[in-house]
């Protein structure tokens, strides 16, 4: 493999590693489960980190992509203040052109006050 051919499958199975995470963090609620979720994703990656032979790498990446996709979860976690989250566009600052303009009744009551003063 080229120098860049390594670079891309290293970001690929960088990419399935971080994937892995996320499907376990989906489907573990309680962090300590996670955790030890998370350590046995790690070890197996771990354990095959050397392989060279790009018949095994290649087959390991399609497992591991074919695993992904059986256990993706179908309600997955979305973090409260990111796109799809409880908190997205809650309180969202008014735009930069706008202008706040008083009701009648608002702008009456206070313009009564400034006479009598």
């Amino acid at each position: 493999m080229s120098g860049a051919g390594v670079r891309s499958h290293a970001l690929h199975v960088t990419s399935l590693y971080r994937q892995s995470l996320k499907l376990c963090r989906n489907w573990a609620v309680d962090r300590a489960v996670f955790r030890v979720e998370a350590d046995k994703i790690a070890r197996a990656f771990r354990e095959h980190q050397n392989e060279t032979n790009p018949h095994v790498i290649a087959a390991l990446v399609a497992k591991t992509e074919r695993i992904l996709h059986e256990r993706r979860h179908p309600d997955p976690y979305v973090a409260p203040t990111a796109p799809g989250g409880t908190k997205w566009q809650r309180n969202v600052p008014p735009p930069a052109n706008f202008q706040w303009v008083p009701y009648p009744s608002e702008m009456h009551g206070k313009h009564d006050a400034i006479e009598e003063i």
